[in-house]
C-alpha cells in the first residue's frame, strides 16, 4: 500500500498518538470548520477506543500523518465504504494548527485518493465540507472533484446552521486530471 506522497507519510495510529488525537478532537479551533459536532473526549475514552474499537473496526482506514522530518502534522480517515457501488467517503481530515497553510492538505488529499483508487479499488470517492470553507472547496476543485450539491442548513455548530457541500471524483476523472503525471501512470496495471 502506498503510504507517502510529496511532503507527507501515512502511518498506523499508535497508543503514543492518543494525546495528540485527544487534542485534535477537543480543540475548538480544529473543529470549527469540520462537518461533525465535537464533544469533549477524555484520555480514558481515547484509550478505550484504541484498544477495543479501532483495532477491530474495518469500516474505516485511519492514519496519523507525519511530515518528512517525522513530525506529526495531523490525521486522516477513509471510510463510508459501499462494496457494491465501490464508493468511499472522506470521513476525517485534521491538520494541527502549526502545520496549516504549508501544503500538507494537498499531499494528504492526493494520498487518500491514491489509496482509495489504486489500493482499495474504489471507483468513486466522495467528500463533504461546510460551504463556507473556501480553502477546502478550492482544493477539491483543483484536484478534479465535481461539486454535486449543497444541502441547506445541515450542520449546526457554534450557535448557527451551515450549508453542507457534497463533492465527488471518479477514478476516470482522477486519471484524466492527472494524465501527464508519471507517478500516476506507474500505478496503473500493464
Amino acid at each position: 500500500m502506498l503510504l507517502h506522497e510529496g511532503s507527507v507519510k501515512f502511518r498506523a495510529i499508535e497508543e503514543s498518538d492518543l494525546k495528540t488525537l485527544q487534542f485534535m478532537f477537543n480543540s475548538e479551533e480544529m473543529n470549527e470548520l469540520t462537518t461533525g459536532t465535537a464533544v469533549p473526549v477524555s484520555y480514558a475514552h481515547q484509550l478505550d477506543w484504541f484498544h477495543n474499537v479501532a483495532k477491530h473496526d474495518k469500516s474505516a482506514f485511519r492514519f496519523m500523518v507525519d511530515n518528512l522530518d517525522g513530525e506529526t502534522v495531523g490525521m486522516v480517515a477513509i471510510g463510508g465504504f459501499n462494496q457494491y457501488a465501490r464508493t468511499a467517503m472522506s470521513v476525517a481530515f485534521k491538520i494541527l494548527p502549526e502545520f496549516r497553510s504549508k501544503g500538507y492538505f494537498k499531499d494528504m488529499l492526493e494520498l487518500k485518493l491514491k489509496i482509495a483508487f489504486f489500493d482499495l479499488n474504489v471507483r468513486m470517492y466522495c467528500a463533504e465540507c461546510l460551504d463556507v470553507d473556501e480553502s477546502i472547496r478550492h482544493r477539491l476543485t483543483t484536484t478534479g472533484f465535481t461539486h454535486e450539491a449543497t444541502l441547506r442548513d445541515r450542520v449546526y455548530k457554534n450557535g448557527r446552521y451551515y450549508d453542507l457541500a457534497h463533492w465527488s471524483i471518479t477514478v476516470e476523472e482522477y486519471l484524466k486530471h492527472h494524465e501527464n503525471d508519471e507517478t500516476i501512470k506507474a500505478l496503473l496495471p500493464g
